[in-house]
C-alpha cells in the first residue's frame, strides 16, 4: 500500500475523531464534571423495622416504615446525594432522660447516613410524660438530627400538654435536654386545674 494512501486514511480517521469530539466533548477534555445518573433505586424494603445504636451501643433511635426506598447515585460508593424515601415513617427517639418520643408522618427523606431525617406531611409528636398524660406536638413538617436527638421546623406547629396549648411558627427543640425555643408569633392558653 502506498504511503499517501496510509497518509490518507490517517487524515480521515483524525478528521472522524475531530467531528466527534466537536459534536460532544468528553468532559474530561471540557473541565467539566460528569452528571450523575437520573435517579434509580439501589434498594428498597417493605415494612421495615431498623435500629439504630450511638457509639457505645445504646439504641438510639429505630425507623419503621411502609415502605423505604434507597437512592445511590454511584452503586457502591456513598455520595452526598443518595438519600432514603420513607413511607410512612414511624420513629422512635431515645432521649437521656428515658422517655422516648415517637414521630410519625406521610413521607420522609433520609440523608446518605441517616444523620438527618426530614418528615412532611401530618408529623405528629408525643412523649408519655405520665400514666395518661403526653406531650405532642403537630406540624406539617419536621427535621430530625438523628444523632443529637434535635428537631426543628419553619413551619407553623401546635403543642399540647395537660391544660395547655400553644401554637407558633417555627420550633427548635433538643430533647435530650428538654429544651424548646418557639421562634415567632407565639399564641398560648393555659388552663389551670382547680
Amino acid at each position: 500500500m502506498p504511503k499517501h494512501w496510509i497518509s490518507l486514511l490517517l487524515l480521515i480517521a483524525l478528521t472522524v475523531l475531530f467531528l466527534v469530539f466537536w459534536e460532544s466533548p468528553p468532559a474530561l477534555l471540557t473541565g467539566e464534571k460528569a452528571k450523575p445518573k437520573a435517579e434509580f433505586p439501589a434498594a428498597y424494603m417493605i415494612d421495615s423495622h431498623s435500629q439504630y445504636f450511638d457509639k457505645d451501643g445504646r439504641l438510639n433511635y429505630e425507623v419503621k416504615a411502609a415502605k423505604v426506598v434507597h437512592y445511590q447515585a454511584i452503586p457502591g460508593r456513598q455520595q452526598e446525594s443518595d438519600h432514603a424515601d420513607i413511607s410512612e415513617p414511624d420513629i422512635t427517639l431515645y432521649t437521656a432522660n428515658g422517655k422516648p418520643w415517637h414521630i410519625s408522618a406521610a413521607s420522609g427523606r433520609a440523608n446518605a447516613d441517616g444523620s438527618k431525617i426530614h418528615l412532611k406531611s401530618d408529623v405528629h409528636a408525643w412523649q408519655a410524660v405520665s400514666p395518661g398524660e403526653r406531650n405532642e406536638l403537630n406540624t406539617d413538617e419536621l427535621v430530625i438530627h438523628t444523632k443529637r436527638n434535635y428537631v426543628e421546623t419553619d413551619k407553623a406547629v401546635i403543642i399540647s400538654s395537660s391544660g395547655h396549648n400553644i401554637k407558633a411558627i417555627g420550633l427548635e427543640a433538643d430533647l435530650n435536654k428538654e429544651s424548646l425555643r418557639l421562634k415567632q408569633r407565639v399564641r398560648g392558653v393555659h388552663e389551670f386545674k382547680q
